[in-house]
């Protein structure tokens, strides 16, 4: 059996779809906790909802049942797959069953990686550093489709695991529609998509900044902001409209996939504002639609797009400049064949049928 231990998230629900849908679920179970309203889920038979279980600052205690659940669980596992390592409690208990950590999959998701640079530094942050440390330098198995977090994981926690190129959720996979049309109708506006989410990791300020100077220009800025700290989205709707009036376009209302593909679609230059690896989904989808896409160099996405001949622009070097009909068809086709759902079902059928 392969456990799966699951904090809920917007990627979670059509994975454990993916899973029982096309592998056989009798060899997977979910223990997933979080809350359901916001991320539902459909029942199964090899899902175990544990909505008590403690996240970050819960008291470990208090959930003696939900960590006696999940150690029976992990110990007749062959493999433990970690979607993200945000829960310190999990951390702190598997510290202490080193034996576990060997047939540990830990998928990178990016902010559970960067808590080693971003985190508030302090007494607390350094005790759950502390125990990050032991955990993460003994995990056997590390699971991301971007080498160079692996890399850092290498250089910053001393790991000696294993790698494996996987970009496991169904998010990442490129919808498959035709190329859209990278030429602008006549008099419309250079349609903007601005981050991915109301996390302050967007930079959406310093982004707000770089665009001012096209304000007279014919723009709009689309700015997604129906996920993450809703305090954070209100100030950046306050500076958007103060700085580009009716020209900034907040998006405050969760969309559904299909709708969000088709919005994407409207767009004609992303701006990824990251001091780290994040939205890689929202990424790959618009490279495969053939959207002009602007990140920082110096994260790793740089790299793992490049080495693939994908074409994205540095937002050191920012202009309304449309992209190259060429260099969209390009991307459109590395992304179509990469990025597709045979592979991800071939990356992960290579985790879950290989030796650890």
């Amino acid at each position: 059996m392969i456990l799966h231990f699951c904090v809920l998230d917007k990627f979670i629900p059509p994975f454990i779809e993916l899973i029982n849908n096309e592998f056989d679920n009798q060899n997977h179970h979910f223990l997933v906790y979080g809350d359901r309203s916001q991320f539902p889920f459909k029942d199964a038979s090899n899902v175990e909802y544990q909505p008590q279980f403690a996240h970050l600052r819960g008291n470990f205690w208090n959930n003696i049942a939900q960590i006696t659940r999940f150690l029976e669980l992990a110990k007749k596992s062959e493999k433990i797959i970690l979607h993200g390592l945000w829960d310190d409690n999990l951390v702190r208990l598997l510290s202490f069953y080193p034996g576990l950590l060997k047939k540990c999959y830990w998928i990178i998701w990016g902010g559970d990686l960067y808590r080693h640079t971003f985190r508030e530094k302090g007494i607390r942050s350094n005790i759950h550093e502390f125990f990050r440390r032991i955990v993460i330098k003994k995990i056997g198995n590390f699971v991301s489709q971007i080498e160079g977090d692996f890399i850092l994981v290498k250089k910053w926690y001393q790991a000696t695991g294993k790698w494996h190129d996987c970009f496991v959720y169904p998010s990442n996979v490129y919808c498959g529609e035709p190329l859209a049309n990278t030429e602008r109708e006549l008099g419309r506006s250079i349609n903007i998509l601005l981050g991915n989410s109301a996390d302050p990791s967007n930079n959406h300020f310093e982004a707000l900044d770089l665009l001012l100077q096209f304000r007279h220009d014919n723009i709009k800025i689309f700015a997604p902001l129906s996920y993450g700290n809703k305090n954070y989205a209100n100030v950046v709707i306050s500076k958007g409209k103060e700085r580009f009036g009716e020209k900034f376009q907040p998006l405050t209302d969760f969309m559904a996939k299909q709708e969000y593909d088709k919005f994407l679609r409207c767009i004609d230059i992303a701006i990824f504002n990251h001091n780290r690896q994040q939205a890689f989904g929202n990424i790959v989808n618009l490279l495969g639609m053939g959207k002009k896409v602007y990140i920082r160099k110096k994260i790793s996405t740089w790299n793992a797009l490049s080495q693939h001949g994908i074409e994205i622009f540095d937002l050191d070097s920012f202009d309304l400049k449309p992209i190259c009909s060429k260099a969209a068809s390009k991307n459109s086709k590395i992304v179509g064949v990469f990025f597709s759902r045979k592979n991800l079902l071939n990356q992960l059928n290579a985790i879950f049928a290989g030796d650890i």
